[in-house]
């Protein structure tokens, strides 16, 4: 190298320490000559340079020279401070993941390990999935996951009592999702949520028969995404767990008026003892007429048209053509033919006055955890 040459390159490199980071990339970089590269570094084409803490780039390069010949790391190696370095001699390699990011965690395939990198320090630790989970494997990674109709981290995992946890812990949109109580005897089941709340019936149209036996208002009969009743056992299994409130929406023809009615709790028996009413709260609504429909209601079986439980001499299901928790019979009938009449619609009556309001087009009830 003439004397002019290296002038030029003492100058040049007293320029970026005053100017710039010094470090053992940049001035390698700069030196720009084969011979003058530091150990673990080669002269070739330049183009991005990764670090210990970063060795997938996703942050962007440690440098990047454009394409021009320099002074880099060969291909496997990673920057270290300004030192080109194998990554073994990286804070956070493991002879598994190679080196692991900063600031991220791996879990090896048999999720039975978790190895983790802050401060280029490792940390690697036993892991375990939950009886309830599953080792899954996605996008590079592995990570314990619970099964379908419980919540948690995978490594704990707790089980999809009802819609509300479903909206603190799996999603806050209405829909269809698995619902697994805590001493259900089988499978979890679908149920259909929004904001918490757990519809058990629905009604709109008429298009589903609910002059339904006994075995159909147990294990529940038509479509989540349309009319439909959930089941009683199901109902059951649920209300038992915690205190529910109960909330009745109505859609009144024809000026299409809603209304809502509500009690601070509500729990249904087993079959063994018919499904009684076993509590109801206390009432509330926006109905003008403070008459609770319910409350008559309150203590009696479940009667269905195969199966008389009421005390009215008479199947109520039968002669009001709607199975429901009558007495003698009803002063609300949810379940009664679409459209039908006073005698067998959808209705409520005021026994203190012996009135009927039977133009109902919409019904929902639903549960929720006393919040």
């Amino acid at each position: 190298m003439s004397a002019v040459t290296t002038i030029y390159w003492f100058v040049l490199l007293h320029f970026l320490v005053a100017n710039g980071p010094f470090n053992t990339f940049a001035t390698a970089m700069m030196m720009s000559t084969p011979e003058s590269c530091p150990t673990n570094m080669q002269w070739m084409t330049c183009t991005c340079e990764f670090t210990c803490e970063d060795p997938d780039g996703l942050f962007g390069c440690y440098n990047n020279c454009s394409g021009q010949d320099a002074c880099i790391c060969p291909s496997g190696y990673l920057m270290k401070g300004g030192d080109c370095v194998n990554p073994n001699q990286c804070g956070c390699y493991h002879n598994t993941y190679n080196v692991i990011p900063d600031g991220t965690k791996k879990v090896n395939a048999g999720c039975t390990e978790t190895c983790s990198c802050n401060n280029n320090v490792l940390t690697c630790s036993s892991y375990s999935c939950s009886v309830d989970a599953t080792c899954v494997h996605k996008d590079d990674d592995h990570h314990c996951s619970c099964n379908e109709a419980f919540w948690g981290d995978g490594v704990t995992c707790a089980h999809v009592r009802d819609c509300q946890d479903i909206y603190d812990h799996v999603s806050t949109d209405e829909g269809v999702y698995k619902m697994y109580p805590l001493t259900w005897p089988s499978n979890p089941f679908d149920v259909y949520c929004q904001d918490g709340w757990m519809y058990f019936q629905y009604r709109f149209n008429g298009s589903v028969d609910f002059q339904r036996d006994w075995i159909d208002y147990k294990d529940g009969f038509g479509s989540l995404e349309g009319e439909f009743w959930l089941g009683n056992e199901m109902v059951h299994y649920i209300s038992k767990q915690r205190t529910y409130e109960l909330r009745i929406d109505l859609l009144f023809s024809p000026l299409d008026a809603k209304i809502y009615l509500q009690w601070n709790s509500f729990r249904i028996g087993p079959e063994s003892g018919n499904y009684v009413l076993e509590e109801l709260g206390d009432y509330s609504g926006s109905f003008e007429k403070a008459y609770d429909y319910l409350d008559f209601h309150n203590g009696q079986p479940f009667t269905t048209q195969d199966r008389d439980n009421d005390i009215s001499g008479n199947n109520c299901a039968v002669r009001h053509a709607g199975a429901w928790w009558h007495r003698n019979c009803y002063a609300s009938s949810l379940n009664g033919i679409y459209n039908g009449g006073w005698d067998t619609g959808i209705c409520l009556r005021d026994r203190s006055q012996a009135k009927h309001e039977c133009d109902i087009k919409t019904t929902q009830m639903k549960l929720r955890p006393l919040l």
